[in-house]
C-alpha cells in the first residue's frame, strides 16, 4: 500500500506539468464553473489551472490516504523493541527534505515564472513531479531489501 500511495502522490504532481490546453474545455464547462464561480468566487473566465489544482489535490489526497498510515506501521514493524519512536521520526525524514524543496519553490517560481518575459510553469511543476517520484521509484526498486514480514500474514 505504501508503494501504491507513493505512486498516486507522485502522479498527482504530474497533473500540474500537463499543458493547460488539455483542461480548457473542463474549465469552461460545469465543473470549472462550479470550482471557479461557486466555490472560489472568481469573476470572469476560469483559468484551467483552477481545474488542474482541484484534480491535483483530489489525487494527492487519495495517495496520502494509502501512504501515511503505512509509514507509521512500517517504521514500528522494523524497529527494535524500545526504539519505535526513533524509527518513526526517521521515517519522516523524507518529509523534511520535501519541506526544504518547497522552501526553494520561491527560487523556482522566480526562475521559471518571471514577472516579465516567457514563463515555463510546466517545467517548474515537472521538477516538483520528478522530486516527488524519488520515493515511489526507490520503494519499487529496493522493495526486496526493505520488505518486512508482517505478523500473522503469509507471503
Amino acid at each position: 500500500m505504501v508503494i501504491v500511495g507513493g505512486v498516486i502522490c507522485a502522479a498527482s504532481v504530474f497533473v500540474m506539468a500537463l499543458p493547460t490546453a488539455w483542461f480548457q474545455t473542463t474549465a469552461q464547462g460545469v465543473i470549472g464553473q462550479w470550482i471557479g464561480h461557486w466555490y472560489l468566487g472568481v469573476r470572469g473566465n476560469i483559468h484551467p489551472y483552477y481545474v488542474m489544482i482541484a484534480i491535483y489535490i483530489s489525487i494527492f489526497s487519495l495517495g496520502e490516504a494509502f501512504y501515511s498510515p503505512r509509514v507509521y506501521e512500517y517504521a514500528a514493524a522494523i524497529a527494535p523493541r524500545g526504539q519505535e519512536a526513533s524509527y518513526g521520526s526517521l521515517a519522516y525524514l523524507p518529509f523534511l527534505v520535501g519541506k526544504l524543496l518547497v522552501g526553494s519553490g520561491g527560487f523556482l517560481l522566480a526562475a521559471f515564472c518571471p514577472e516579465q518575459g516567457p514563463r515555463h510553469s510546466g517545467t517548474m511543476w515537472l521538477i516538483f513531479a520528478l522530486a516527488a517520484s524519488v520515493a515511489p521509484i526507490g520503494l519499487i526498486t529496493l522493495r526486496r531489501y526493505i520488505r518486512v514480514p508482517e505478523a500473522g500474514r503469509e507471503e
